[in-house]
This record gives C-alpha cells, structure tokens and sequence, in this order.
C-alpha cells in the first residue's frame, strides 16, 4: 500500500467568550466534535490543535484529491469542513464564533507563449522565466484558513 499526499491546512476558530474549560481537554472536543461530522468525502486523515486565550488554532491533515477530480482546494475543503461542523455541533457553537469564509484560491496566471530564444540576457524579461519576481503572496488574516504542501 503505497503512501497517500496530504494537504495541511491551519484554521482557527475565534472564541465567543474567556475559557470555560481546560485547554487540552478544549482541544480534544473540538477535534472529536470535527471527528463526528467529518465525512469521507472531507479527507479528514488527522488533526491537531492549541487552545490560545482568545482562539482555537487547528492543523487540518486532508488526503490530496485525484488531481484529474474536480473538487475544491485544500483551503476550501477545510472552510466547508469547519462551517459544518460549526453548524452542526452545539459544543462549538456555543463556545465559538462561526468560522469565516474561505479565501478564494488565487486566479491562475494568464499563459504566455515562451519565446523561442531564451537567452540568459533575455530570460529574466518574461513572466514566469527564472529570475522573475514572484507574485506576491495573498495576505491571511486570523480566523481565514491557509493551505501549505509538505
């Protein structure tokens, strides 16, 4: 049996009041309420979390979808993950303010024919060649969900 990709995606959840509970008992309901109504579909393989003074932090662990499938980023699988969950669990909505929306996944950059010489002294001056500035990356507040690769 050949190892699976995962998608680690950090999410917060911003509590409604000061805590009512022990941070690590918190944290193991939280992750057993997202236990309960995660569903297959949600590729929940693992997940983690620390208890902050004014929030839940959460390590989401999801399988990598078939590349070829048409389902949602990492981010937004997370997002919807949580929303329901949320809406699901009284435990969590009483402790805790609804999840925000997602971030939108960045537009996919528009293709540009690659030029037929790629000199060292002209490779800089397209988009995408080695030594082209990076876009930048979108900013994350707390509360939105973030997705990292290992």
């Amino acid at each position: 049996m050949g190892l699976s990709a995962l998608d680690i995606v950090y999410a917060s959840l911003d509590r409604r009041s000061s805590p009512d509970t022990d941070p690590a008992g918190e944290v193991a309901e939280a992750i057993d309420a997202l236990w309960a109504h995660a569903t297959p579909a949600d590729g929940l393989e693992h997940a983690s979390g620390r208890a902050q003074s004014h929030r839940l932090d959460l390590l989401l662990y999801l399988l990598t979808p078939d590349p070829a499938a048409a389902t949602p980023c990492a981010s937004q699988r997370a997002a919807a993950l949580l929303a329901h969950c949320h809406q699901a669990s009284p435990l969590l909505r009483r402790r805790y303010l609804p999840p925000a929306p997602p971030v939108p996944a960045p537009p996919a950059p528009a293709s540009t024919p690659e030029p037929a010489d790629q000199s060292p002294e002209t490779a800089g001056e397209h988009p995408g060649a080695v030594g082209a500035p990076a876009p930048a990356a979108p900013a994350h507040t707390a509360g939105t969900v973030c997705t990292a690769r290992p």
